[in-house]
């Protein structure tokens, strides 16, 4: 077996980190958005769903369903944030 030089493996690692980094890029139309318009995950729900409508009307329902997807993944290390941003998710999919 022949064992890649460290340049290849240097480019190779580079190119995957620019795959990822553009993924991530194209995840999130507008950064902020619903920090913007009053959402945070320590606020109450009624501050939060308040700020779920408000982007649903501003972004369309679609796209805030894919924000708050984005979230969900983003923080799946952290048990208490993951279920309260998945259930802001099912309440918005259930409007």
């Amino acid at each position: 077996m022949v064992k890649k030089s460290k340049y290849v493996r240097e480019k190779t690692k580079r190119k995957m980190l620019e795959k990822e980094n553009r993924n991530l890029k194209n995840a999130v139309r507008h950064p902020g958005s619903l920090r913007d318009l009053g959402f945070s995950e320590m606020e109450s729900e009624d501050t939060e769903e308040r700020a779920i409508r408000r982007a649903d009307k501003k972004y369309g329902k679609a796209e805030t369903d894919r924000k708050l997807g984005f979230l969900e993944t983003v923080t799946k290390h952290y048990p208490g944030i993951h279920e309260k941003i998945r259930s802001i998710l099912k309440w918005n999919e259930r409007r």
